[in-house]
């Protein structure tokens, strides 16, 4: 099994957990002293998915070898809107195809022209492209490696830490 998917499933698994608690603690028709204990469970334990998801996810993107690669660029596709962003199939003679994706969604990047590519192989992220053939010969990008969004996840999580503590503080004594 790939870490991505031991990672996939932890995640999953803790976030349906919490949610659970949540469900459990959630309003029903009688009063209950323990509601809110079941409420921050749950908030605990979808900030320990988030934390853990961002976190883990940010030290796999900063420790995944950097791979550089030059071929064609093949099977182009761009998207505007809120997910903007280039994916591209890059075909090396001789060699694998990987299949790679960034956030530029402009006309730089030529189907069926020559790149050179250097990206992050744990998220195929692309690092550095210079075209090296076609009408945009010598034009390059250079972008983040993207561990920065992860960290924005983990943060979420702290925050449900946070909220979940609030609501222990809420519970009557002696509970």
């Amino acid at each position: 099994m790939r870490t991505e998917d031991i990672l996939g499933f932890t995640f999953f698994g803790l976030l349906l957990l919490g949610l659970g608690f949540m469900i459990r603690g959630g309003p029903r028709n009688r009063p209950s002293t323990r509601k809110p204990k079941w409420t921050a469970t749950g908030l605990a334990i979808i900030g320990l998915a988030l934390v853990f998801f961002g976190s883990v996810s940010s030290y796999l993107v900063h420790t995944s070898p950097r791979i550089d690669a030059t071929g064609y660029i093949e099977n182009l596709r761009r998207s505007t809107g809120k997910n903007a962003g280039s994916q591209f199939f890059l075909a090396v003679n001789g060699g694998p195809t990987f299949a790679l994706h960034a956030r530029y969604h402009g006309y730089g990047i030529q189907q069926g022209e020559m790149a050179r590519v250097s990206f992050v192989q744990y998220s195929s992220s692309v690092l550095e492209l210079t075209m090296l053939s076609g009408s945009t010969q010598g034009w390059s990008l250079t972008e983040s490696e993207g561990s920065d969004s992860y960290l924005v996840i983990s943060f979420l999580g702290i925050v449900c830490w946070g909220l979940a503590f609030r609501e222990y503080r809420e519970l009557p004594t002696g509970n």
